[in-house]
């Protein structure tokens, strides 16, 4: 199942230079050569932390030191990756830095045009998306570069130049895909698990409380941390509880069950009014599951997916089919 970046909020982001002249000014970050080794790896990294993702920014290099600004991802004491302009004399890279006892070793993975071809001063909209062992670098929504490693799998975002380089970072944006596929996987187990059940039980499932119970088991095997109906706090004059949520993955999980009297129309407007309340007043949880068991396997349009995944909380909707007897 394909997932969405979302926005990572970095209003409240906390910077820490671990190398260079850094300076932030009305959101502007910059790297200027004033006191700075020739041979620095200039890093500025965010505490906030990104799997798979995707960051943006625009950049602008001014000649001098190696003409770079690159930006970082999944930065950790053991090292990071990053992707940009400048550096190894060239136009574009994708980099691999290598921390450890020896030192710092950096390795291209990717490279495109020659250090001549940098339009120095002027702004470069840059995105790098990393999912799995997949990096690509996009210059104006265009790829110039793509690259596959797995040597790191998470870490850090930030900001990266090297030596007496002068470089500007504005209009800095992080995107995030949240880390469900697993889970996906183990609700989809849902009608595998269910029809074990009917064969011990043989009685079908009746409403919302017969797939939580199912559901809880499933979950619990899987998420020493999972959450049963927490109480998530008040939203207007309606009190907001979570059938099921994973801390782990900042993650709530929703139930419903389409019955043959099910109004479909009806269903959608409460779950999307329900995904807006359910976020009012929390904060570790960031993304939504809506988990909806089939029991009369009625025909749901694509519509009806489509406008609760564009809801910025929902991550995944699954529709799981109904087994009988």
């Amino acid at each position: 199942m394909p997932f969405k970046f979302r926005g990572v909020d970095l209003s409240n982001a906390e910077w820490t230079a671990i190398a260079g002249n850094w300076t932030e000014k009305d959101s502007v970050f910059c790297h200027s050569p004033e006191g700075v080794s020739p041979t620095s790896f200039c890093h500025y990294i965010c505490n906030k932390e990104i799997r798979d993702g995707a960051i943006e920014a625009t950049v602008r290099v001014f000649q001098g030191g190696d003409n770079s600004g690159r930006i970082v991802f999944r930065y950790s004491p053991s090292g990071c990756y990053y992707a940009g302009i400048g550096g190894w004399q060239r136009h574009f890279a994708i980099v691999k830095e290598i921390r450890g006892d020896f030192g710092i070793s950096t390795m291209a993975l990717a490279v495109d045009g020659f250090e001549k071809d940098i339009r120095y001063g002027q702004p470069y909209n840059l995105r790098v998306e990393f999912v799995g062992d997949k990096i690509i670098l996009k210059n104006s929504g265009i790829t110039v570069l793509s690259r596959t490693d797995s040597w790191l799998q998470e870490g850090h975002i930030g900001l990266d130049t090297f030596g007496q380089t002068h470089v500007e970072f504005s209009n800095v944006r992080a995107y995030e895909i949240p880390p469900l596929s697993r889970l996906v996987q183990v609700l989809e187990s849902f009608p595998y698990t269910l029809k074990r059940d009917y064969s011990y039980r043989k009685t079908e499932m009746r409403d919302e409380k017969d797939v939580q119970r199912i559901l809880w088991a499933i979950l619990r095997s899987h998420y020493a941390d999972l959450e049963d109906e927490e109480v998530l706090g008040k939203f207007g004059l309606k009190h907001y509880k979570s059938d099921f949520g994973i801390p782990s993955l900042s993650t709530i999980i929703e139930v419903k069950v389409i019955y043959k009297n099910t109004n479909l129309k009806k269903l959608q407007e409460e779950l999307m009014t329900d995904a807006a309340g359910y976020f009012a007043s929390v904060s570790k949880y960031r993304h939504l599951v809506s988990f909806i068991y089939n029991k009369a396997n009625k025909q749901v349009d694509n519509a009806f997916v489509e406008a609760l995944e564009s809801i910025e909380p929902v991550a995944a909707v699954l529709i799981i089919p109904g087994v009988t007897l």
